[in-house]
C-alpha cells in the first residue's frame, strides 16, 4: 500500500492561486481546555466556519488503503453492495464523469462485520481494512464529540444537548473518493462539480491535493483551500446550522480538479462525517432561536 502522501514538497500548489487565509486550531489545546485556542476556534465556527484542526491523532490511512484493495475489483462485484441498497451504512458508488469511485462505511457496518452479524455486510476485498477503518472512525467520532461539547459551552446550552444527539445510532461515518487524474481531453461539464452544501453536522477532511474551493459569507467569489499535511479540514454543515439556530453557518463548496502539475495526481479524500441520530429534525435545539 502507498503511504497518504501530500505532494507539496515535489508537486506544489500554484503558488499565483488566491489561498483562504484560514485559522488553524490545535486539537490537543481545545482538548486540555485552552481558552485561546478555544476561542479562536469559536471564531472559525461562527465566521467562515471552514478552518483547519491539526494533531487529532485521526490517521486517514486505513481508507486509503481500503480504496487501493477495493477499486480495483470488478465493477459487477462492487455492486454487490451498492450505495443506499443495504440495510447497513455501507455502499459503492462509480460512474461520476471524472471517474471517481467512493465507498461508505458506516459505524454499524463496521461493527456488524467485526461481531460476524447479520450476514456478509461488506466485499470480501475490504475485509482485512476494516477493523482499521474502525479505527479511523472512532477517533473521527472522538475529535467530534469534543467538538460539539465545546459548541455546547459556547453556547450556554446544558451539559449533554448537543452530544447526546450524536452519541447513539446515527448515519455518522467513514467516506473514501479516489479521483484518477483529469483527462486532456475533458470537458468543461466534467471540470467543475456542482456547488453543494453538507447536509450533516460537519465533515473532518483529510485531501492529499488541491481542488476544494468556497464561498465565504457575503462574497460570490470561490476561494482555494490548499490542503496542508497532516492537518484536517473541518467544514460546518445543515445540520449545525439548524441545531445552533444560525450561529454556525454552512457554506456553499465544491471540488475542482487539482491545480496546476497537481492535476497529474490521483485525489484521495478520506473524510469523517458527524451525523445527528437517526430520528433528530433539523430545528434549533433547546435555548436558542433559528436565524
Amino acid at each position: 500500500m502507498s503511504p497518504v502522501y501530500y505532494p507539496e514538497a515535489t508537486i506544489p500548489f500554484p503558488s499565483e492561486l488566491p489561498v483562504a487565509d484560514l485559522e488553524v486550531i490545535d486539537y490537543e489545546l481545545i482538548k486540555k481546555g485552552n481558552k485561546d485556542e478555544i476561542n479562536r476556534m469559536w471564531k472559525a465556527f461562527t465566521g467562515v466556519s471552514f478552518f483547519y484542526l491539526k494533531n487529532t491523532g485521526v490517521d486517514p490511512q486505513p481508507l486509503i488503503d481500503l480504496a487501493e484493495t477495493t477499486f480495483p475489483e470488478k465493477l459487477e462485484e462492487k455492486m454487490r453492495f451498492p450505495q443506499g441498497d443495504t440495510r447497513y451504512t455501507f455502499g459503492y458508488k462509480g460512474g461520476f464523469y471524472d471517474g471517481a469511485e467512493i465507498m461508505n462505511v458506516g459505524h454499524d457496518a463496521v461493527e456488524s462485520f467485526l461481531k460476524n452479524q447479520g450476514g456478509r455486510v461488506s466485499l470480501e476485498s475490504s475485509d482485512r481494512t476494516l477493523p482499521s477503518v474502525q479505527d479511523f472512525m472512532n477517533a473521527g467520532r472522538e475529535v467530534s464529540l469534543v467538538l460539539l461539547d465545546i459548541i455546547e459551552k459556547k453556547l450556554e446550552l446544558p451539559q449533554g444537548t448537543l452530544v447526546d444527539l450524536h452519541n447513539g445510532k446515527n448515519g455518522s461515518g467513514a467516506r473514501i473518493t479516489m479521483t484518477p487524474p483529469l483527462k486532456a481531453e475533458a470537458s468543461e461539464e466534467e471540470i467543475h462539480s456542482a456547488e453543494h452544501y453538507d447536509f450533516g453536522t460537519f465533515a473532518i477532511l483529510f485531501d492529499n491535493v488541491g481542488g476544494l474551493q468556497f464561498q465565504a459569507p457575503g462574497d460570490s467569489t470561490w476561494q482555494w483551500m490548499k490542503p496542508i499535511a497532516g492537518y484536517a479540514s473541518i467544514n460546518s454543515g445543515d445540520y449545525l446550522k439548524a441545531l445552533t439556530g444560525g450561529a454556525i453557518t454552512s457554506l456553499a463548496h465544491r471540488v475542482l480538479p487539482p491545480p496546476g502539475q497537481q492535476s497529474a495526481l490521483t485525489r484521495f479524500s478520506p473524510v469523517y462525517f458527524c451525523r445527528p441520530n437517526w430520528g433528530v429534525k433539523p430545528k434549533a435545539v433547546m435555548g436558542i432561536s433559528m436565524a
